[in-house]
């Protein structure tokens, strides 16, 4: 008798190691040695991607062949051992599972970073803010102290940890621990806002502080401002983009911008715990994989890369409370930066969405995050030209006009995806988006003097 086995496919194997930063320089993780986490790590050929967890190890499934494995960054560590920067390896049937560990010394000296975020901030509830005073270095800082200044009209409630002092609108905490390599306090501040609609469109700004008596790198990035707008109804589940010139939330200044940071923010609207969280985020091409650095996130969380350039955030036994029984514990972020690929031409869209799961229920996704590519002309913010779409929202027929002559038009619907690309060469002009989903779409223009101009419609 004989019985057909189909084929499991390619034979494969797994690389797998620790990244570590070695004190010692003896190339052996020892109990001195502080795990290196969310650090990325790139196979080629591919390239393939792996990122490390909060313990510094990393793995990876391969087919059978030759690669090498080098981990990725900004130049803050010098790798000690492997000494190939670019490390081969061989995964065949004799050897199918390598383990290749990096020890690092860091060159970076100390750097203590401020970073704050916010839940949405509405008319007669209650709204946090999420505080992170982070060691972006190698070296152990000290005693630390860090100051929030709410905005005017919101009022303090409570803060954890307790803090030293309040004083009118400013939270002090004073004698904080020393910060270890990579490590940080999280700090967070509920706020009461007035029952006031009139307040509905005003935008509040709030300030963190940190301060510690050893030599900084960098004293610039101890203080952040968050301007956030008070909002009525709004959709708590979104994307959000912030280039790092800080000019503009839609435009990726060419020689100006570096990086993009994105936070990707959550509530549980439903009627019961969310015991479980799951985020996803498909990278676009246009952004650097390579590059990907991990922020700060509400609560603790895993972070892995799928195929196909997903990144998966696992927020496990969360029990993130409903929004009816508790507002501001029932929301959640996660916060990560990237380079966009380069070179990048002017009139590029990055485009991003991200999936949300509660549990076993299907995902919510956000609308898209849109940045326009345009060479920096040294003025903060985008084009001088104006566009107005009209009538918005919309059935049938979309008329655009603009103060100056437009090339061509973009729309990317919800979902990030392009659905129309058209050239004008006109100052105003109707198209037909009739063939359109009902939904929000996003329309970039791009003008012939080189500006780009930007508006969002509804298609009904």
């Amino acid at each position: 008798m004989n019985i057909d086995v189909p084929s499991a496919g390619n034979p494969c194997g797994t690389v797998s190691g620790d990244v570590f930063l070695d004190h010692d320089q003896d190339c052996v993780q020892d109990a001195i040695d502080e795990p290196i986490p969310y650090r990325v790590l790139e196979v080629l050929p591919g390239p393939e991607y792996a990122i490390t967890d909060a313990d510094g190890h990393y793995a990876l499934g391969l087919a059978y062949g030759n690669f090498t494995i080098d981990h990725q960054g900004d130049g803050g560590f010098d790798q000690l051992c492997p000494p190939a920067q670019q490390q081969p390896f061989t995964i065949n049937g004799v050897t199918s599972d390598v383990v290749v560990d990096f020890a690092d010394s860091s060159l970076t000296p100390l750097d203590v970073i401020a970073s704050l975020y916010s839940t949405p901030i509405r008319p007669g509830f209650q709204a946090g803010y999420s505080a992170y005073v982070t060691n972006n270095s190698g070296q152990l800082s000290g005693p630390v102290e860090a100051t929030f200044t709410i905005p005017a009209p919101l009022t303090y409630v409570s803060a954890v940890p307790v803090p030293t002092s309040v004083v009118g609108n400013t939270v002090t905490w004073t004698g904080l621990p020393a910060l270890g390599a990579y490590d940080q306090h999280y700090l967070h501040i509920t706020v009461q806002v007035p029952p006031d609609p009139l307040l509905i469109g005003t935008f509040v700004t709030a300030t963190l502080s940190a301060s510690q008596p050893i030599a900084e790198s960098d004293l610039v990035n101890n203080s952040i401002d968050l301007t956030r707008e008070i909002t009525g109804s709004y959709d708590p589940n979104d994307k959000r983009a912030r280039t790092s010139s800080g000019w503009s939330d839609a435009l990726y200044y060419i020689g100006t911008d570096e990086w993009v940071e994105y936070v990707i923010r959550f509530q549980n609207t439903g009627n019961d715990t969310a015991f479980t969280v799951v985020v996803t985020d498909t990278l676009s091409e246009e952004l650097d994989m390579a590059s990907f650095q991990q922020g700060v996130a509400s609560h603790a969380f895993s972070v892995s890369f799928k195929p196909d350039r997903v990144i998966e955030w696992r927020f496990e036994d969360i029990d993130l409370p409903d929004s009816t029984t508790n507002w501001v514990a029932s929301n959640g972020f996660v916060s990560f930066r990237i380079r966009p690929a380069l070179p990048i031409a002017p009139g590029t869209v990055i485009e991003n969405t991200a999936n949300i799961y509660f549990d076993f229920n299907p995902p919510v996704i956000t609308e898209p995050s849109v940045l326009v590519a345009e060479f920096s002309t040294g003025v903060q913010g985008q084009s001088q030209d104006d566009m107005r779409l009209l009538p918005n929202p919309v059935n049938d027929q979309l008329l655009i006009s603009s103060d100056g002559t437009i090339d061509m038009i973009t729309i990317i619907a919800a979902d990030g995806r392009e659905v129309m690309r058209r050239r004008m060469r006109t100052t105003s002009g109707t198209i037909d988006v009739s063939g359109l989903r009902a939904g929000s779409f996003f329309l970039v223009a791009i003008l012939e003097n080189g500006g780009i101009v930007h508006e969002r419609f509804i298609k009904q």
